[in-house]
């Protein structure tokens, strides 16, 4: 799991996902770039450098709440299909996580529609309880997303299982 703030810290979607994941020993590898942009994060390294490192089976992009008041969101359309063309590229399955925001510019329809080869998950559609910011799930928001979330892939044929040994 890659991307923005919602990522990381005490009130996270990881941490609920591991929780969700625990009983099937699945290994969730996080990298969490606090304030980061999807144009910045689509021109770094850090994505292709984590992916050869940790040869993940699935990817989760976490982008777009530091984006959702963009005056001109159509500009990043280029940087959206770069994070996904990168995110597909090991043959992972990967999905692009939607930001929490309740009111954008038009960032989470253009994401949705620039998702591919990775599918696109509104968050929004879960009712995700949010602190005060409106913004990073509460602990209790952030179970109801990774459930919600993983119901959902399971529905759509995903599966996940534990890492073989190495």
């Amino acid at each position: 799991m890659v991307g923005d703030s919602l990522v990381g810290g005490p009130f996270t979607l990881v941490r609920a996902l591991r929780s969700e994941l625990a009983a099937e020993r699945v290994r969730v590898v996080q990298d969490t770039w606090v304030g980061v942009g999807i144009s910045k994060f689509s021109y770094d390294r850090r994505l292709r450098d984590l992916l050869q490192i940790h040869r993940p089976t699935h990817v989760f992009v976490v982008l777009g709440t530091n984006d959702h008041l963009v005056p001109a969101p159509a500009r990043l359309a280029p940087a959206i299909e770069r994070i996904v063309t990168r995110a597909s590229s090991t043959g992972a399955r990967c999905a692009w996580l939607g930001p929490l925001v309740q009111k954008d510019t038009g960032v989470v329809s253009l994401i949705a529609e620039h998702a591919g080869p990775c599918g696109f998950v509104d968050s929004r559609r879960y009712g995700v309880a949010t602190i005060r910011d409106g913004f990073h799930p509460t602990p209790a928001g952030a179970a109801v997303w990774a459930s919600g979330l993983l119901a959902d892939l399971r529905a759509q044929g995903w599966t996940f299982e534990a890492e073989p040994a190495r």
